[in-house]
């Protein structure tokens, strides 16, 4: 007897795979490049990925370390930590990024989101009087 629900939905860990597999595209990157820059064995996270096994909080380490990003992402997308709302993970995403940047940088980027947020605050207003 099929059991549907196997059949039709996909795992977490299937989920995850795929998501590491379509940034190693965007990337251009292999896993054995990931497993080198990462420090790792050969097929350390290859084989995981091969057998769509649940990362460990190594493998998950390193694949925030070669992609460059919030490891707390790469926790919640493997499902070692529970989801959060998308909004929160894009603004934890910028802190990382920005925490990266020199302080002349941050300060570059502290003007352009305030001229941003500036720009956008007369459409909320014409948008608050057209409706209030």
């Amino acid at each position: 007897m099929l059991d549907f629900r196997r059949e039709t939905m996909k795992t977490r860990n299937e989920t995850f795979w795929e998501w590491v597999e379509a940034e190693l595209r965007e990337r251009d990157l292999t896993w054995h490049a990931v497993e080198r820059k990462a420090g790792l064995s050969n097929a350390a996270i290859s084989r995981r990925a091969k057998d769509r096994l649940r990362p460990t909080q190594t493998t998950a380490d390193a694949i925030a370390k070669v992609f460059n990003i919030d490891p707390e992402l790469v926790f919640r997308k493997a499902g070692l930590l529970p989801p959060a709302p998308d909004n929160e993970l894009d603004v934890k995403e910028a802190l990382h990024l920005f925490r990266q940047l020199s302080p002349v940088q941050r300060q570059v980027m502290l003007i352009q989101m305030r001229a941003l947020v500036e720009r956008e605050r007369p459409i909320e207003r014409r948008q608050s009087a057209a409706t209030g």
